[in-house]
C-alpha cells in the first residue's frame, strides 16, 4: 500500500476449521502475479526491497498443517488472502499392519549451512519441529560442528573459504552417524552421487516439500543406524 490504506485481521472457526481473513486496500495483484506469488524467490518489489520468500514460507507452513490458502484480488479493490487449517488435533489413527506402525516424530538438530541469505529464510521456516541453526559461511559452520554435533547437517555445495564437500567430510570424520545433506543445483553431480560421506543430495532450486522429503529420509538413516535398547 505505497499510498498508505487498511489492513484488516479477522479470524473465525467454521465446521471444525479455523479461518484467518486478511484484506488490505493496496495496489492489487494482476492474474499472472496471482498465479506465481506463492512460488519461491518471486518478487515484484525488486532485489533491495524483499527476497519472494514471506508468501511461499506462508504457503509452505498451511500446507504442512493440511489447509489451503485462497487469494481475491480485482483492480482497484485491494487483496485478501483467506487461510483456512482444521481446527483442533488430528485424531490418533492405528496401522492395519501392527509391525509397520509409524514411527514418532522425532525432533532433529540440524545445522543449514548456505552463503546465500535467501536460501536460509526459505529453509528455517520450514523447519520450526526441529531445532536448527543457520549459518551463511562454511568457515563458520566448520567451527561450529567442531564444537557440537548435530543430527543433521544440510549445506550448500559451491561456498567460499570452505565448500560444502569439505564440510561435509569433516562432519563425517567427527560424527558418523550425523545424516549429511549436499544441496546443489550442478547438472553434472557424479561425483557427489558416489561420495561416500555424501547421504543425501538436495536438488537447487527445491520446493517447500522438497525440504520435508530430505529429512524424514535423514530422520530415517539416524533411526537406521540407532542401536536398539
Amino acid at each position: 500500500m505505497p499510498d498508505g490504506g487498511t489492513i484488516t485481521i479477522a479470524t473465525r472457526y467454521k465446521s471444525g476449521q479455523a479461518e484467518l481473513t486478511a484484506a488490505d486496500a493496496g495496489i492489487s495483484m494482476d492474474e499472472e502475479t496471482r498465479r506465481r506469488v506463492f512460488e519461491p524467490f518471486f518478487t515484484t518489489k525488486g532485489s533491495e526491497s524483499g527476497t519472494g520468500l514471506g508468501l511461499s514460507t506462508v504457503w509452505g507452513l498451511v500446507q504442512g498443517m493440511g489447509g489451503r490458502v485462497r487469494i481475491n484480488s480485482q483492480p482497484g479493490s485491494g487483496t485478501v488472502f483467506v487461510i483456512t487449517v482444521p481446527a483442533g488435533e488430528p485424531s490418533e489413527t492405528v496401522s492395519e499392519d501392527a509391525g509397520q506402525a509409524p514411527a514418532p516424530s522425532q525432533k532433529l538438530e540440524i545445522l543449514v549451512v548456505d552463503d546465500e541469505p535467501r536460501v536460509l529464510e526459505m529453509i528455517q521456516p520450514l523447519l520450526v519441529q526441529h531445532r536448527v541453526e543457520c549459518l551463511s559461511s562454511g568457515l563458520a559452520a566448520q567451527e561450529r560442528i567442531r564444537a557440537h554435533d548435530f543430527d543433521v547437517v544440510v549445506t550448500d555445495w559451491v561456498m567460499a573459504e570452505v565448500s560444502g564437500l569439505e564440510l561435509i567430510q569433516e562432519v563425517k570424520q567427527r560424527s558418523p552417524a550425523t545424516a549429511t545433506v549436499l544441496m546443489t543445483g550442478w547438472q553434472f553431480r557424479d561425483n557427489a552421487d558416489l561420495h561416500p560421506d555424501v547421504d543425501l543430495l538436495l536438488n537447487k532450486p527445491f520446493e517447500n516439500e522438497d525440504v520435508a522429503r530430505i529429512i524424514d529420509e535423514a530422520a530415517g538413516l539416524i533411526r537406521e543406524h540407532t542401536p536398539s535398547v
